[in-house]
């Protein structure tokens, strides 16, 4: 093997090792955002993200004609916990089945009560719908997320 033979593979190994830690600093950049998330004040009480549980998915970094593309697909687990109608200590997860890059108009999430025994389930509805509302501050943060990512 020739001298520039090793230098383009040597060349490609660096590109590869560079894109997987930008790929990893994605990763870890979308937990550290999620985490910084204000407590929801709600009709009754309020709730806070204690815990990013599960952050799975893809991201992606691309060149193109010398331009860096990101992406990320992931699936996200966050842990809560608050108070709601006098009942303290109420917990559970908030799952986000797809969040994507430069797709968060069609966010949902899926609310899951571990720890609310003593509401009734038709207010565990009307907890459940109030709690959605922590959709739009999610959207923000993915968004900051995303503009952090086109500057780079």
């Amino acid at each position: 093997m020739g001298y520039k033979q090793v230098k383009g593979i040597m060349r490609i190994v660096l590109a590869i090792s560079s894109q997987v830690f930008v790929i990893a600093h994605i990763y870890e950049g979308s937990q550290e955002l999620l985490m910084t998330l204000e407590p929801l004040r709600l009709e009754d009480g309020y709730v806070q993200v204690t815990e990013v549980t599960r952050c799975a998915g893809e991201a992606s970094l691309v060149t193109v004609r010398n331009k860096k593309r990101h992406g990320y697909s992931y699936e996200i687990t966050l842990k809560f916990k608050g108070d709601w109608r006098g009942v303290k200590d109420v917990e559970g997860t908030l799952v986000i089945p797809e969040a994507s890059y430069n797709d968060l108009d069609d966010l949902k999430v899926e609310v899951d009560l571990s720890s609310a025994d003593s509401i009734e389930a038709s207010e565990k509805a009307v907890f459940c719908q109030e709690l959605r509302s922590f959709l739009d501050p999610i959207r923000d943060k993915l968004q900051t997320f995303e503009e952090e990512l086109k500057a780079r």
